[in-house]
Order: structure tokens, then sequence, then C-alpha cells
């Protein structure tokens, strides 16, 4: 393959061949109404594009047909273990886009941001440091159920076990093991 070449699949067909760059160009669906926050192919790690393309097989026989029946689409949607919801967004987005990456997961634009509430995300570090991080050992599940009754006792919405999961996991592990250590040391 040369520089002025690239290795295209069909994704209908399954078919791989080389075009040359010249010869590629935007389909008629992307060009109309091509999605801002579209994954673009060359942006894709190797591995989500894979799973794109399993997706993509799944739901390929949906891809076009008139009318879809509602038992289909639930039938395909129980196949990937997603809603029926999904699979609609996913055809919708191939019909309009004609092209796969619309099925590749984007990143969330707030992912690694905080979005607790600072009263909430204080009242488990407070947990975490009097009760989890103790001579005690008290579990992490001890610990989530101590969050939620002093959320409830506080008037505050309960965090999700996953918050609370990972803002133990944020605790260094020498600082973990080391505070739950000290009662033999001393």
């Amino acid at each position: 393959m040369s520089p002025e070449e690239v290795l295209a699949t069909d994704v209908a067909a399954g078919d791989d061949q080389v075009l040359k760059i010249s010869a590629v160009t935007v389909s008629p669906a992307g060009a109309n109404g091509q999605s801002a926050d579209r994954l673009e192919p060359d942006h894709i790690p190797e591995s989500r594009w894979q799973v794109a393309m399993a997706r993509y097989r799944a739901i390929a026989p949906l891809v076009g047909l008139t009318p879809r029946t509602t038992a289909s689409v639930k039938a395909v949607a129980d196949e990937l273990m997603v809603s029926a919801a999904t699979i609609y967004r996913w055809l919708d987005g191939i019909e309009r886009e004609g092209s796969v990456s619309c099925m590749v997961r984007k990143r969330r634009a707030d992912a690694g941001v905080k979005r607790l509430d600072s009263r909430v995300d204080a009242l488990i570090k407070d947990v975490i440091r009097s009760g989890y991080l103790t001579e005690l050992k008290k579990s992490p599940a001890a610990a989530m159920r101590a969050v939620a009754a002093r959320c409830s006792s506080e008037g505050l919405p309960v965090p999700s076990k996953v918050a609370v999961l990972s803002r133990i996991a944020e605790v260094h592990p020498d600082e973990r093991s080391g505070r739950r250590q000290q009662r033999r040391q001393g």
C-alpha cells in the first residue's frame, strides 16, 4: 500500500479493499447530516472499533428494513444486552450518517469530574477517615451503610455505592493499610 492509499472495509459485505485517497468522498448521507460529535475513524482505538463492528453485525439485518417490528428490535437489544431505545438510536445514526462510528461509545464530557454535592463528598470523606481507616477494619459495605445513614439523618441525597467505593479507592494504599494496622504496631 502506498501513502496515497487507504484500506477500507465494506461493513455490509465485510470485504476489505485498497482505495486511492483521491477516490474517497463523503457519503451522501454523511454530507448533509453528520453529527458534530461524531468520532472520526482514525481517532477510534482498535478495541472500541471492534466492539462497534460486532454491534453493527448484530443490527445489520434491521438497517433500512421497513417496517421494523418491535419484536425484531427487542430481540437484537436482548442479544446485545442494551435497551431497544439504544438499538433505535444506533439504527438512526447509521441510516442518517452512513457510518458505523456512531455506534462507538463516546467519552463523557464530564468524565473524571466529581458530581456529588460538596456536603455529601465531605461526609463520605469523614466516614472513611473516622470509620473505615481505623484499626477496626470496617468493610467498604459498612462504610456505605454509615454514609447512607448519615446522609438520611442530615437530609442529604444518598450517594451511590460506586461513589463511596471510588472515594475509598482514592485513599493511597499505603495510608489505607497503615491506618488500618495501627493497633498492631502500637
